[in-house]
């Protein structure tokens, strides 16, 4: 078996983490690995970040781990070539407030978004390249079986590996959550269009993630009316919601679509009812909508703060899975080039 399929199986074994992490943050096999055996260096990077994608099933292990700092130490041996894929993996398991601490990683953003934009106008070409990817939609109660679906992935020949476009989605939704990164993401050049063609080409998979993207950035005020007042996004978020299950057969993506749209129409009739010369008599059903977003760390707080809304006969959305994608591939997301 290959060194790195070995690595792989390694990883896979949640007991076997803690040495995993132990090895990658000891200062002389770092020193060792990079300078006879780059390749090794390699693989382990594109593992960690591989399997980083299910860190949320074990979050607290993770902590426990002190897993950034050893990522952070890895991220100084390794130079530029691999700097994006340990800025994923650092993605993956920091929350908000660690990611607005490490001042590096906010520049990957615009390598994250490259990509995006990449993928988005080799699908519009026609010429876009893609790789099988098993799925299951955890919101179908009726359906327990995974569906293959091919994503798209571009080239990154600095390091002749792919990378997909769902990863950088994730990526970009994971770094997202913090506030003070939203308004950098939304307008970093041709991010928006890039979304628009994939919520009008790309498969149910890669809407998912693009519109899990948007969910997360729409919490900013600004980028939700920035939103909404672009047709194509409004009409684009509405098909989906209103999709039947023969055309979009991922329940969370129409699930996602919906509170869009939900949102989007709350702040038109807000906007009308500020127009309007005489105030309208407040009504008890008015304001009943609740919207939650949160954190891994947060999540239990804010489920007591649901069950207590609840009780006050409010409609609270939100997403009690916290928009937890595990995608198990068929073949490998990163692979090299022969």
């Amino acid at each position: 078996m290959p060194i790195s399929m070995k690595l792989r199986v390694f990883l896979l074994n949640k007991e076997n983490l803690q040495h995993f992490i132990h090895l990658i943050s000891r200062e002389n096999f770092l020193a060792n690995a990079f300078t006879y055996n780059f390749e090794l260096v390699k693989s382990v990077v594109f593992d960690i970040n591989w399997i980083s994608k299910a860190a949320d099933l074990n979050k607290i292990e993770w902590r426990k781990l002190n897993s950034i700092q050893a990522l952070l130490t890895l991220l100084k041996r390794t130079g530029e070539r691999l700097k994006i894929y340990i800025y994923m993996a650092i993605a993956n398991i920091a929350d908000d407030k660690e990611i607005e601490e490490i001042e590096e990683i906010q520049s990957s953003i615009v390598t994250f978004v490259g990509f995006v934009n990449q993928n988005a106008n080799e699908i519009i070409s026609g010429h876009e390249q893609r790789t099988p990817t098993q799925f299951r939609d955890e919101d179908d109660e009726n359906s327990q079986k995974s569906v293959i679906y091919n994503v798209c992935y571009c080239m990154d020949w600095v390091n002749n590996c792919t990378v997909s476009l769902t990863g950088s989605l994730m990526a970009i939704y994971r770094l997202s959550i913090n506030p003070k990164l939203k308004w950098n993401i939304w307008t970093i050049v041709n991010f928006k269009e890039s979304l628009k063609t994939i919520l009008r080409l790309g498969n149910d998979i890669e809407k998912l993630y693009s519109i899990q993207v948007l969910g997360q950035l729409a919490f900013d005020e600004k980028i939700l009316n920035d939103m909404k007042s672009d047709k194509k996004f409004v009409d684009l978020i509405k098909e989906i919601a209103e999709a039947d299950s023969s055309v979009v057969q991922i329940e969370k993506l129409k699930k996602i679509a919906k509170q869009m749209a939900w949102s989007f129409q709350e702040s038109k009739e807000q906007e009308t009812k500020m127009m309007e010369p005489q105030k309208k008599e407040f009504k008890e059903d008015d304001s009943k909508h609740v919207m939650i977003s949160y954190n891994t760390a947060s999540r239990d707080l804010c489920l007591k703060i649901k069950e207590a809304l609840e009780m006050d006969n409010h409609k609270v959305w939100i997403d009690v899975d916290e928009v937890n994608f595990l995608m198990r591939e068929k073949n490998i997301l990163y692979f090299y080039k022969k």
